[in-house]
């Protein structure tokens, strides 16, 4: 029975229980975008879609995954007028106003099917490099990943630079073969594929390096040219993909420069270690075993490619076309002040493979297969496949049930649709409440929807906003008022040492971080504000994370904000009305309700 099974039936149940588990989990929060950036990105590819252009109004990533979005929105519009559904492109947007789960629904769809592509690619990548128990290994990893399953939701383009890098790796492995590929038309093929997850975002971009490793070790050697024609691809076609890089070239320079930025300088509540050492500590926390799988693969792959002799055999060629693009990245990434698993993500379908390999390898010893069967797994657990079977089965299982675990956390009622429930239920219509960032709050029917600028509002046509809002009638809503304002200039705390000011007083995001300003009780009642929601992910830098240390600006933007937080609570104008916090059968954010009581003396 054991020996029937093969590596592709285990790589082929990996795809279908990684498909399954992103599909179970797409409608999380619908009608509210829980997902940081998915309001963003959604409202972008409307806007584009409103004002009949193709210049995202969103700049912080390339336009390829918007542009994607919005050719999946025109065709579901296409498919629902032509059955009846809808009857104009103003009647297919409006929907958004009315109810917005479709528009995420849809872009989830299309990160949840680059998620699953990955999968398959990483299949063949480890099986072409290092034989089908390997390959099927990394299918596992990287479908059983909670961040990467994570990724692979979010309506945003990080499923989709990952799948596009994947297959950047799938592209550049094949020059190694001798025989199918060194031809100038492979070259072309992998350099665009860089330039397409690239294009998805610029987080791959070393992928440069894989090529120019890949092509040094093959063998027979191909003309240095070929290398220069994949490498002028690469460029070429990102601008062709991201046309408006050329057109509005100053607003995308200061939208990458402000993003390098944010990278370099940190955020509230992404400081989870040491450089470097915090991705094995968060990736155990984050991962379970196959965050300690992803590391275990890395380093043994270092330790391989470690005593390679040049020029390097066949079997070593694999790892180092992988760590040229690994390893370098994975340092410039977990080296920097802004510290999360989701940044790393791109790196994750290199990683699989190497952690592939190294549980193929440590298969291989437990069944007692000769050592150069480990990589190519034609015979692993031959000798003892009982053993290597049940450590596998363990290793699986494992795996299955903390994804089960995190499954079941996806389902669970989230505290903002808990709260949201409990306000349209005890406060009165219109209400005016104040909020610190919607994406951490509960997403309340906003009494403006239609007016305004808002995302798409160029093609709502006038009677059918009409029709709308007498959809709407009758349901709760409510008059938000932002917590925050602007400042002409930066204003940093009083705290603030004079060298941290000067050091970092011209770097794009600090300049527009400290702009930003908390607004106080008074402020809150001017503009009419009559309670008001604090939420634990919104403060999470100030009042449930670690500090960044004195010498970083970031202290500093958590200073002020843990002394807001402060002032606001102990200002006798403000009462606690209610609180949730998840539990065992409740997940998300701590909130707390207050409510704000105007002083006897104080005008309307």
């Amino acid at each position: 029975m054991l020996a029937r099974i093969r590596p592709k039936h285990v790589a082929w149940a990996a795809i279908a229980a990684g498909a399954l588990w992103r599909a179970a989990d797409l409608g999380y929060g619908l009608p509210a975008a829980y997902v940081p950036d998915e309001e963003m990105v959604v409202g972008s590819v409307l806007g584009m879609a409103g004002d009949h252009t193709l210049r995202p109004p969103l700049l912080d990533y390339p336009g390829l995954y918007q542009y994607v979005v919005l050719a999946v929105y025109g065709a579901a519009f296409a498919a629902m007028k032509l059955f009846g559904a809808v009857s104009s492109a103003s009647e297919f947007g409006v929907r958004f106003y009315e109810d917005p789960s479709l528009f995420y629904f849809l872009a989830r769809l299309v990160s949840a099917s680059f998620g699953v592509g990955a999968i398959l690619l990483v299949w063949r990548i480890g099986a072409r490099l290092f034989g089908g128990w390997a390959g099927a290994a990394a299918a596992l990893v990287l479908a059983l990943s909670p961040v990467h399953q994570t990724q692979s939701l979010a309506a945003t383009p990080n499923s989709a630079m990952t799948f596009a890098g994947a297959l950047a790796l799938f592209a550049i492995v094949r020059l190694l073969d001798a025989e199918r590929a060194g031809r100038a038309r492979d070259y072309l093929l992998a350099g665009a594929a860089i330039a397409l997850s690239v294009s998805f975002k610029y987080n791959t971009g070393l992928l440069v390096l894989s090529l120019g490793a890949a092509h040094l070790l093959r063998r027979p050697r191909a003309p240095h040219r070929r290398l220069l024609l994949a490498l002028a691809v690469v460029p070429v076609l990102f601008l062709a993909l991201n046309p408006y890089w050329v057109l509005d070239f100053p607003a995308y320079r200061d939208a990458f420069l402000f993003q390098s930025s944010h990278m370099k300088m940190g955020h509230p509540g992404h400081l989870h270690g040491p450089p470097v050492l915090w991705f094995a500590m968060r990736g155990l926390v984050e991962e379970g075993i196959v965050g300690a799988a992803l590391v275990a693969g890395l380093l043994v792959s270092i330790a391989r490619g470690a005593f390679v002799r040049f020029p390097a055999p066949a079997r070593s060629r694999g790892d180092l076309v992988l760590l040229a693009y690994a390893l370098p990245s994975f340092l410039a990434i977990t080296s920097l002040p802004n510290q999360g698993l989701d940044y790393c993500v791109g790196l994750y379908p290199a990683l699989a493979i190497l952690a592939g390999r190294a549980i193929a390898s440590g298969l291989a010893r437990i069944g007692g297969a000769p050592g150069r069967h480990a990589a190519h797994g034609a015979r692993t657990g031959e000798r003892r496949p009982l053993a290597t079977f049940a450590v596998a089965l363990l290793l699986l299982a494992t795996a299955l049930v903390l994804a089960g675990a995190r499954l079941r956390d996806t389902h669970l009622p989230d505290t903002r649709t808990l709260a949201r429930a409990w306000v349209e239920e005890n406060l009165p219509d219109g209400a005016s409440i104040g909020i610190d960032g919607l994406v951490y709050n509960p997403q309340l029917l906003r009494r403006d929807r239609f007016e305004g600028n808002a995302p798409g509002s160029a093609f709502l046509d006038p009677a059918i906003l009409d029709r709308a809002r007498e959809r709407l009638a009758g349901r709760p809503t409510y008059r938000i008022v932002p917590m925050g304002d602007v400042y002409e200039e930066p204003r940093w705390p009083d705290a603030t040492p004079p060298d941290v000011r000067a050091r970092y007083s011209s770097e794009p995001w600090v300049r527009q971080m400290f702009r930003r300003r908390p607004l106080g009780i008074d402020e809150l009642l001017s503009r009419g504000a009559q309670y008001f929601f604090l939420s634990s992910y919104s403060l999470r830098g100030a009042l449930y994370s670690r500090w960044y240390p004195p010498d970083s600006p970031v202290h500093y933007l958590t200073l002020r904000d843990k002394l807001w937080h402060d002032g606001l609570l102990a200002d006798s104008r403000v009462s606690l009305v209610r609180k949730w916090e998840p539990d065992e059968r409740t997940r998300g954010p701590i909130l707390a309700l207050y409510e704000l009581a105007r002083a006897p003396d104080a005008g309307p």
